[in-house]
């Protein structure tokens, strides 16, 4: 059996867009191209089978993740 990990960034946020460095500000939401980005990978993805989710605490990161959820 071969462990292979996923390791994925969420998706865009204004933040981001800003050009601003990273911040740990835990409750700035995906943008709408975030959103977008998030449903693109899902779908990307919608055929790996997944044993384990794990999401950092961030907004960003939880929204991206409950894209994910939604096709695996």
């Amino acid at each position: 059996m071969t462990l292979k990990i996923y390791l994925i960034r969420h998706g865009e946020t204004d933040f981001n867009k800003s050009g601003l460095e990273w911040g740990q500000d835990d409750q700035a939401p995906l943008n709408d191209l975030g959103i977008i980005q998030s449903k693109a990978l899902a779908k990307r993805v919608k055929d790996i089978k997944f044993d384990k989710i794990f999401s950092s605490k961030l907004m960003r990161a939880k929204q991206t993740t409950e894209e994910l959820r939604k096709v695996i």
